[in-house]
């Protein structure tokens, strides 16, 4: 339900944009949109994926602070994981932003590129492990990884210790 997204200013030019899950124990994910250091918008994180609701509720989240996706000229993506990344390649097509990711994204990422060789992995390293038969299958699941997500996401800067965004109320570090 995309009129589930919401956005609220913390500070002058920093905005916490709630972004609905498809889950029903979590009802939201948290996102940022910083006002850029040149009147643009670095948003942080990008909600859900799999579904186009995902990017409409970014897009409603945004709205409600007074901007648009194509005002958005950084994505910064905190973690990999699909309630915070899940719509970060349609975010980066529509708004042709700089995407700023983790370079170790090899343990999702590489889920979604190869799904059959990590489910597999991961039933290996589960009985490996000894969990309980019957748990086996939810521990191999990838469904996370190849339904939470809009796309791949290649970053085109990486995140590492004291990489510095700009932003109009100083770098993002």
């Amino acid at each position: 339900d995309t009129s589930a997204a919401s956005a609220r200013e913390v500070a002058e030019g920093l905005w916490r944009l709630r972004l609905p899950t498809p889950w029903p124990q979590i009802s939201h994910a948290n996102a940022y949109a910083l006002d850029g250091a040149d009147g643009s918008v670095v948003l942080v994180d990008a909600g859900c994926g799999g579904h186009a609701s995902g990017l409409e509720a970014v897009e409603h989240a945004l709205a409600a602070c007074g901007r648009r996706l194509a005002d958005v000229s950084d994505l910064v993506i905190t973690h990999l994981h699909s309630d915070h990344f899940g719509a970060a390649s349609r975010v980066a097509e529509r708004s042709d932003c700089r995407v700023w990711a983790s370079t170790k994204g090899e343990h999702f990422l590489g889920a979604f590129r190869d799904p059959e060789r990590h489910r597999a992995e991961r039933e290996r390293l589960a009985r490996r492990l000894g969990v309980p038969e019957p748990v086996v299958p939810e521990m191999a699941d990838v469904r996370e990884e190849t339904d939470g997500i809009d796309g791949d996401l290649v970053a085109d800067e990486p995140l590492r210790e004291g990489t510095g965004i700009p932003t109009a109320l100083g770098d993002l570090e």
